[in-house]
This record gives C-alpha cells, structure tokens and sequence, in this order.
C-alpha cells in the first residue's frame, strides 16, 4: 500500500533554475480493508431492541408497526409482522438465517396497557420465537388464561452456531406435543447426547465433553444457558443447572402451576464465562429472600451489579453500557432442589439500568414474587458499537487565498435516538469560512456523510501557507451518549497567493495495493505564472507502483485548477509484505 507524506509547498524557480525536488513516500501492501463508519463488534451477535406500536386491535400488517430503535451487526426488522408475531432478518437476505443460526427473545416491557383490559389494566407477556419458509419472527403471547398474541416491545438477538454452542430442538412433522426430534445445532452438538428429553417439557443440555459445567463448583469452564420457547404458541422456557454440571431446560404454559410443563420445542445459548465481549451473568435471591447475590458471571470480577429492591424486583447495571447501548437478553432461572418454574421474566429500561421484574404465572395478573435460596434470572448483555462520529477524510486539507475549496464529509457510528446537533465553525474565517454553520443527524440519516465545504480567504498579505482548524462542537442531543461528545476539528491549510509556489494535496494517508488498488492527488499553483511550468513525475519503483500523467502542464489560464495524479499499485509473484517506494516530482521548468 502507498503512502505519500512530503511538504506540501514548493518554491518556484523560473525558466532553468531548479529546485529541491518532493519526493513522495509509498507504501504496497497485498490489500486495503474496507472503509467504514465503525468498526463491528467484537462478539459476532447480531441484536436489536425493537418498538412496537399498536395500530389496532386486528391482526394484520397493519396493526403493528415495529422499528428497531437499536441494530447490531445489522438485524433488522423485516416486513409482513402483525400482533404479537415481528419478523426479522439478519443482513439483506433472511434465507440462509435457519442454517447459519438461532435467535432468542426477551420482553422489554413489565406490562403494558394497550386499552383492552378493564379498568387500564397492563397484560403480560412471555417470549419465543419460530420460523418459516420467509425467515424467523419473534412470538409473543400474553400470561393470561387465553394465551394470545400481545403486542408489547421485545429484543431479539442472533447467535450464528459457528460462532456460539447453541440449539434448537423441534419435532420433525410439527406436530404439536411431538418428541423434539430435529435438531438444528453448532457443530459437534449432537441431539441425544448434548441435548437430550427427559419426560413432557423437560429437557437436558450436556455440554460436558466440551470441558463446559453449569456450576462455579467445577474448576472448569463454565457459563450462562439462555432458553427460550420455539414455536407460535403460548409457552415460555426456564432452566435450571444440575449439580452434575449439567441444565435442565423446562417449557412450560404461559398460564398455570409449577407442574404444567408441555411438550414442545425449545432453544438454548450457552455464552462461556471467559467471553468478555459481552457482560453475562446468572443472579438470585438469598436465604433471605431479599437479597440478590450474583452466581455466575463473565470475567474475573463481576462486570454488573444487580439488587433486589422489592418483592421480585431487580435493578440491573453495567458500568461504561445503557439501554440505548446495547442489547439485553434475559431468561428466567430457578434452583432444582426447589424447582420455581412458574415464573417469566421480563425488563424494561431504567434510566441507566433495567428493571427485571419475575412473576408468577397461573393467576391473572401474574403476582411478581421471591423466592429464598433461588436463582431468578441469566442475562446476557450485547454491546453496540460505541457512539461516535467518522470524519473523512482524516488528513489535513488545502484551500487558497484566490477562492480553492476543500470538503470533508461527517456521520455517525451509531443510530442516536434524539437528533444530534453539531455546529460547525473557522477557527480563522480570515483564512477559511465554512458551510454549512451545523450539521443535524437522527435515527433516519445517522450513517448518511453530511458534507463541509471550506473556502479559502484572500488576505491580501505574503504571509505563506497558514494552518487553521474547522472546529466541530460537542454535540448537542436529547441522546445522553451523544450529547456533549466532542468530535475531532479538522486541519486545513489556507495556501498564500501572493507569493509563487507548487501545492500538492493531499500529501499523507495515500495508499496503493497489488490487486491494482489506486489512489491520488492533486497538484496547483499557488500565483499566476507568466508562462506555462512543467512538472515531471516518476515512480522510483515501477514494479511496486506506477504514476500518471508522467508529467504536468499549468499555463497562466489553468495555473489555480489542481490536477489530478493517480498512483496504481503493481502486483509482483512474491509474499514481500508492504513495500516502501516513492513518486518524484521533476524540478519545475518552464516551456521557454
């Protein structure tokens, strides 16, 4: 790859004087990556926390709408969802997301009231997904004794099995109550020995010949198992670990007693403690009952803390994360000594926290409750990307005194949720003016480039090239991770017309690569010449990198109308890594 850094000015010498040529240094490489806004994070799970507002009461596409209000490694809502069942998608195309992976889902809401209960009740709801020929959509049914289809906010997330050891289980003929006998899994997890039925509604997950253990009594490795229901109906799954090392994973109707298991499908997670690209844990109640205590947790220390601030009310935080910067999956827990089975979980945002209520299923409305000596509650946390902004390009840029102007372009890494507002300003608007004076973004053009366009400013004074800054504000939003960040100024170089010279720009941050990959740059005069000036270029490596033109002409017509160098990288048969070579540029000369 090339990559030119030389000053940017010289001084011209007229007709046969000659002077110091620039040489501009190159580095080849075997290939560029990709240019982005930012970069994906670390942990290869897509997710997205997704709002759904209720049009109507009927069940048809038009009586939901849902939006992502938080996408991660591009999950996206896909078209066609209605009550209760919100499709979506992994990337541009939901075909092969049933062969490469398996999602989860989790309530986002502690109730809500939707006008169709009496007296403004809020109704209830406990999580699942399915799938067809279109894709996956996420379930959601509601903890009364109908069992039905409610519309209230959820987050999904999506584990690729390369990636995460995972499953999901399902009878062959869907039939419904039918033994879970197709498996879909991560390789090496094979249905009857890593995940295997136990009776109606209960299942177990061994992921023991892996050297993976449920409980922090083995001094192995060990984690966090999320569950969930996987299919259209109204059923939740719980689980428990074994003292063996070894979950139980229980379905189980979203309406009735600790003992109404159902036979039916089921999915299951298993996010490893040693994982710290995303913050998970298992929390529950002490003897007390009234006391959180965590169980398990990702890292050396606890990443999270988590208290139990009323009867089967707990307020979860993340130092450094909040709701709007990431996405949490949770899944309820209990103890197999003492089996609670009949409680579903659920959270909703809190300021910087989440509130995650468990509530006891059978009697409407569900009773939230605490049990003594009980896990509750798995959780997995899934960071977006940082907020932030890109600014392109990144290297210092070049107007002049008679009119030159430079742009650069401004977007945000991440979608905000209120409008972001930064003003833009000339640290010296007698060298430079700006426009346009701000730049807004929303959740719609976060990722779209905003363009700056820099004038130079004509002085009237020999005063050489000055240096200046386009200041960008901090930003002003209503989104607290945005607002008063700070983006970084840019550079500028205001070039002096009143004395003779040769400008290049840019002159760093230029590549080249073997598969061909170019780049460029742009040469101008600083003042008008009385005859035409040549400048000859070269490569003093044409088997690294060629240059053209292999010359340039300025007359006193075209002198202030930068023209444009390509460099072209050259493939050689060798693995000889980046190579360092260099364009040069001849003295200027004039024609006569």
């Amino acid at each position: 790859m090339k990559h030119f850094t030389a000053p940017a000015i010289f001084t011209k010498v007229r007709r046969s004087l000659a002077p110091a040529r620039l040489i501009l240094t190159v580095v080849l490489a075997g290939a560029l990556p990709a240019a982005r806004a930012v970069e994906a994070p670390p942990h290869h799970i897509a997710a997205a926390n997704f709002v759904v507002v209720q049009n109507d009461t009927g069940n048809t596409v038009n009586s939901v709408n849902v939006t992502a209000s938080l996408s991660i490694n591009d999950l996206r809502v896909r078209t066609g969802s209605n009550r209760g069942d919100y499709n979506f998608q992994v990337g541009d195309i939901a075909a092969d997301d049933m062969t490469n992976g398996m999602p989860l889902v989790a309530i986002s809401q502690n109730g809500r009231d939707n006008g169709e209960l009496p007296d403004e009740q809020k109704n209830y709801a406990a999580p699942a997904f399915d799938a067809g020929a279109a894709g996956y959509w996420a379930v959601v049914q509601d903890l009364t004794t109908d069992r039905a289809e409610y519309n209230i906010n959820c987050a999904v997330a999506y584990f690729r099995y390369s990636d995460y050891l995972c499953g999901w289980a399902r009878n062959a003929t869907a039939a419904n109550g039918g033994t879970n006998n197709l498996f879909t899994a991560s390789p090496g997890i094979v249905l009857g020995t890593h995940f295997k039925g136990i009776s109606g509604g209960r299942s177990r997950v061994d992921l023991r010949s892996f050297g993976i253990y449920s409980t922090n009594s083995f001094a192995t490795n060990t984690g966090v198992l999320l569950v969930n229901h996987a299919k259209n109906e109204g059923n939740y799954s719980s689980s428990s670990a074994n003292a063996d090392g070894t979950w139980e994973v229980f379905v189980k109707d979203n309406f009735g007693n600790n003992n109404s298991l159902e036979q039916d499908p089921t999915a299951f997670v298993f996010i490893p403690k040693t994982n710290t690209t995303v913050v998970s844990g298992k929390f529950g109640l002490d003897a007390t009952g009234t006391n959180a205590v965590i169980l398990i947790y990702s890292g050396n220390a606890p990443a999270f803390a988590v208290t139990n601030f009323d009867v089967g009310r707990f307020r979860l935080t993340i130092p450094g994360a909040t709701p709007n910067s990431g996405v949490l999956i949770i899944s309820g827990d209990s103890t197999l000594s003492t089996p609670n089975m009949d409680n579903a979980v659920s959270y909703e945002p809190d300021g910087d926290g989440w509130i995650i209520e468990s509530r006891d299923v059978g009697a409407f409305p569900p009773a939230l409750e605490s049990t003594t000596n009980q896990a509750v509650a798995s959780f997995l946390f899934i960071p977006a990307a940082s907020p932030g902004f890109a600014i392109a390009p990144t290297n210092t840029l070049t107007t002049s005194e008679f009119g030159l102007a430079a742009t650069f372009t401004v977007q945000l890494d991440l979608a905000p949720t209120n409008d972001v507002t930064i003003d833009v300003s000339s640290s010296n608007p007698a060298e430079g003016l700006v426009s346009p004076n701000s730049l807004t973004f929303n959740s719609t053009n976060w990722n779209v480039p905003q363009v700056v366009t820099v004038t130079g400013q004509d002085d009237g004074i020999a005063d050489g090239p000055v240096g200046y800054k386009v200041v960008l504000a901090p930003a002003v939003s209503g989104d607290f991770n945005y607002n008063g960040l700070d983006p970084k100024d840019v550079s500028v170089i205001n070039v002096d017309d009143e004395q003779p010279g040769i400008t290049v720009t840019p002159t760093n941050g230029l590549f080249t690569t073997e598969v061909g990959g170019s780049t460029a740059f742009a040469v101008f005069l600083n003042k008008q010449p009385a005859d035409d000036v040549v400048i000859g270029l070269s490569s003093d490596n044409v088997a690294e990198g060629t240059v053209t033109p292999a010359s340039l002409v300025f007359s006193p017509t075209n002198w202030s109308i930068p023209q444009v160098v390509t460099v072209t990288g050259v493939d050689d048969p060798r693995k000889d890594g980046d190579k360092v070579y260099h364009i040069v540029t001849a003295p200027a000369s004039a024609l006569t």
